[in-house]
């Protein structure tokens, strides 16, 4: 995110984070409190498996 607000986003360009997870324990809950402008979403992957025809 400082990267990007320092060398792609203009002056009045709001910067956001995204972290992507399977699972999130407590401490990534702590760390995103501390930091605003991160949304933290989480992922499930389902697949079925057929015989071939």
């Amino acid at each position: 995110m400082g990267w990007v607000r320092r060398n792609l986003a203009t002056k009045d360009e709001k910067v956001e984070g995204l972290v992507v997870a399977h699972r999130a324990d407590k401490q990534i809950q702590y760390a995103l409190d501390m930091v605003s402008g991160i949304t933290l979403m989480l992922y499930t992957v389902d697949f079925s498996l057929r015989i071939s025809e």
